[in-house]
């Protein structure tokens, strides 16, 4: 047992994670409130911070976005900066903007120009932490690619393409929010990948980090992957998955959903290029729970999701009602100086129980006010939101109920 001078130092985690989101570098000045040069100088800021300040960081993430457009002209002028979190590794996940500019022809190769070994990839990473048990544990981290099917990163004419084309028009036709030409989805190929990979990873016994561009959760988000609904149960299914890690709505975040394992979160980092200040962050996984905690638009956040296991606590799994004094209800842990419950009449999608959700975050938040890096009357806003089942919250020194934020922009 180490102690400092002042008492025992806390637990490091199992898995510690840096984690930059939408980067959008480009040689350009600031339009639509995207500050396309300052990203350059914002993530030698962050590798810089990681490095200095993090002794047990494993790795970094990149959740995609990594340019503007052009990456083939653009991207060697951040690469070496990347470059320098070395000896750890960088991890890449492909976002929409990183097709733009490109010839169809090296679609399909565009991911080699930022070191990737394919579009979409699993790796293991095995903790240098010893666990409660006297064991490490092993993770497993699975990379998809949501531009699979997408308008953007297809040849006209292609099958994929007709596929793309096929899915947006049934969405439009469905008014689907997330109906939007700079979403995208996973084809059915890359669904069975990753259901092979989940099963394998299970049996295993390996926990499961997913990393996507494209957010899955909350549900109705403008930015969503185009087939969410089919592919939320499928990760959901797997009781070794712990969440499921995005960027591309350019804000803050966050979802669950219940098994009868643990609840799955659903983690959206805000985007770097968004702001005049920056975003950032670290995902640390521990055994019985995650802290995300960084920079969104310069503001520091702390947030603590329980990922034990309640294989024990859950008597079915389904699409069910919970009912509190006879009212469909969702309970969120408050912060500790509001000491309130957020009770919401709708339905619940798979809630047998709460998870945990306790905020050590230092935002000067008030009941009421909407977290953002801009004027509130801006319809490009970009909040910090977080979403029970039933709602949407903002977690701060108070929670907020919000209105929850709409977004029609291209992201």
């Amino acid at each position: 047992k180490v102690e400092a001078e002042d008492g025992p130092l806390p637990p490091k985690p199992l898995l510690s994670l840096g984690i930059v989101s939408d980067i959008q570098y480009a040689p350009k000045e600031e339009e639509k409130r995207r500050h396309f040069k300052l990203s350059k100088g914002k993530l030698q800021h962050a590798i810089s911070e990681m490095k200095a300040n993090r002794s047990h960081l494993d790795l970094l993430m990149n959740l995609g976005d990594t340019v503007d457009d052009t990456i083939a002209v653009v991207l060697p002028e951040i690469m070496p900066i990347f470059q320098q979190m070395s000896p750890l590794p960088v991890h890449h996940v492909l976002g929409n903007h990183d097709f733009l500019g490109t010839n169809s022809r090296d679609f399909e190769t565009l991911h080699t120009l930022l070191g990737m070994p394919a579009r979409y990839y699993g790796l293991d990473v095995k903790s240098g932490v010893i666990g409660s048990d006297g064991g490490q544990r092993q993770f497993r981290l699975i990379i998809l690619d949501g531009n699979d099917l997408a308008i953007y990163s297809t040849d006209v004419g292609s099958e994929k393409r007709r596929q793309a084309e096929a899915m947006l028009g049934l969405l439009k036709r469905r008014r689907a929010k997330n109906a939007q030409i700079f979403n995208g989805a996973l084809g059915n190929p890359q669904i069975e990948w990753l259901k092979n990979e989940l099963k394998e990873s299970c049996e295993q016994g390996k926990l499961v980090l997913v990393f996507i561009h494209h957010p899955m959760r909350p549900k109705n988000e403008p930015t969503n992957l185009w087939n969410d609904v089919e592919v939320v149960p499928i990760i959901a299914g797997y009781g070794c998955v712990l969440a499921v890690v995005n960027g591309h709505a350019h804000k803050f975040l966050y979802d669950y959903q219940h098994t009868r394992h643990r609840d799955v979160h659903f983690i959206t980092y805000g985007g770097m290029v968004q702001s005049p200040f920056t975003s950032w962050g670290f995902l640390d996984v521990f055994e019985d729970h995650l802290r995300v905690h960084g920079l969104i638009f310069g503001r520091p956040i702390d947030y603590s999701y329980d990922i034990s296991d309640k294989s024990q606590k859950y008597h079915q799994v389904g699409d069910a009602e919970v009912t509190v004094d006879g009212k469909a209800s969702v309970v969120v842990s408050s912060a500790p100086e509001t000491g309130r419950d957020i009770r919401e009449t709708d339905k619940v999608q798979l809630a047998m129980t709460e998870p945990t959700l306790s905020s050590s975050s230092s935002l000067n938040s008030k009941v009421g006010e909407d977290l953002v890096e801009s004027t509130p009357q801006s319809p490009d806003k970009s909040d910090i939101d977080l979403l029970t089942a039933g709602g949407y919250v903002i977690c701060g020194v108070a929670l907020v109920v919000a209105l929850g934020a709409s977004s029609d922009r291209k992201s």
